[in-house]
């Protein structure tokens, strides 16, 4: 598959941000293979991966500059569409086609047009399941250190450490989070506080209940609960609960998932809520589905007030409910992707003017594909993955 990347600028020493950024994702319960004391290759847990669009591994570069500012590379190779996935893909072109093939002379064609919605969040089912591991991965070398990482003289050359020193210091960190005398007036703009407590038994690297809230004394960030069941304000699982919940069966404020429900849900298959996009069905105040319910329900089959019974006609309803929103986000998207893509050219062109002795990844260098070989290589393997294969 094909290679992606993405480059930031961040401000610090080249080896304090890749050692403080490993350490972050480390602390959150993520694999990390020390490369060199700058890079290092980022894995998120296998759950994950299976539940979520993740990538395999993502290997991490932070290459020094003559101003002081580092430049972070981050690549990571495409991964095929997972099967379960290609199956909810092609179950939901079926249901497009047996709805348009089941409609009677006379449909009109908005309504015949919606035929076309489950084929559609069919194909967008790979953003909407998606674990937020790029923010995730970004903010960990960004953030600058909390005053409890800062404590720890060791964090900012962990990459440096072997197995046995790496663990010492996530031992460290973990009893002076634990520490309430750490979060002092020196240290109140943290904001520690919160719960973070999650089941001895795990299952493919997630506990199989995780309950998160507040801020971490470690990461800085807000809490992600990361479970098989995961409640809090971020919560992300096979079923989460929370004000941004993500999951196969997602409950909060803003909910996406295969089922969702919530004020605001996307479900690929269902969604209820106040305002519910569903692939197969919606219920909610303002439903969009194949089959719709709501007081303005937009579906193949639909039951609500609107917007057949409008003073508008259902074409023009249906465009200014579905169309000018969509053109809106579709504008700012396209407004942002502009950005990202200037930005990244600049960042390339400062890449470029480095001094030749300066060690800069090449598309050789950075390449997972180049620490694979034959078989192993063919099947998405690394070296690590390979060796623990081949014992088993």
């Amino acid at each position: 598959m094909g290679k992606q990347r993405i480059l930031q600028m961040v401000r610090g020493d080249a080896a304090r941000i890749a050692s403080h950024a490993a350490l972050r994702l480390a602390w959150l319960g993520d694999d990390i293979e020390p490369v060199s004391p700058t890079e290092f290759v980022w894995r998120p847990q296998p759950a994950e991966r299976k539940l979520f669009r993740c990538p395999r591994a993502v290997r991490v570069q932070v290459v020094p500059g003559d101003d002081g500012a580092s430049t972070v590379l981050c690549e990571w190779r495409a991964e095929p569409t997972s099967g379960w996935l290609r199956g909810l893909l092609a179950g939901a072109g079926l249901a497009g086609v047996a709805a348009w093939l089941s409609a009677p002379s006379g449909w009109p064609g908005w309504q015949l047009a919606l035929c076309a919605w489950p084929p559609l969040v069919g194909l967008l089912a790979p953003y909407v399941l998606d674990s937020g591991w790029r923010g995730r991965l970004e903010r960990a070398a960004t953030t600058d250190p909390t005053p409890v990482l800062a404590r720890t003289p060791e964090a900012a050359r962990w990459l440096t450490l072997d197995d046995a020193g790496r663990e010492r210091v996530l031992s460290d960190l973990r009893e002076r989070a634990a520490d309430t005398s750490e979060t002092g007036d020196e240290t109140a703009k943290w904001a520690f506080w919160g719960t973070d407590r999650r089941s001895a038994a795990s299952l493919l690297g997630w506990p199989l209940w995780h309950i998160a809230s507040g801020r971490d004394p470690v990461t800085g960030q807000a809490r992600t609960a990361r479970g098989w069941y995961a409640r809090g304000q971020f919560a992300r699982g096979l079923v989460a609960m929370g004000q941004s919940a993500v999951g196969w069966l997602a409950v909060g404020q803003l909910a996406r998932g295969l089922l969702a429900l919530g004020q605001a849900a996307i479900g690929v298959v269902a969604a209820v809520g106040q305002v519910a996009f569903g692939g197969l069905f919606g219920l909610a105040q303002f439903a969009v589905g194949l089959a719709a319910i709501g007081q303005v329900a937009f579906g193949r089959w639909a039951v609500g007030a609107g917007p057949v019974e409008t003073d508008l006609s259902a074409g023009t309803a249906l465009w200014l409910a579905l169309g000018v929103p969509a053109a809106m986000v579709a504008l700012l998207l396209a407004a942002r992707a502009k950005l990202l893509h200037t930005e990244q050219r600049e960042l390339e062109a400062r890449l470029a003017e480095l001094p030749a002795t300066t060690q800069v990844a090449d598309e050789t260098s950075l390449s997972l594909a180049a620490r694979l070989t034959g078989e192993d290589a063919e099947r998405g393997l690394s070296p690590a993955e390979a060796t623990e294969d081949a014992r088993v």
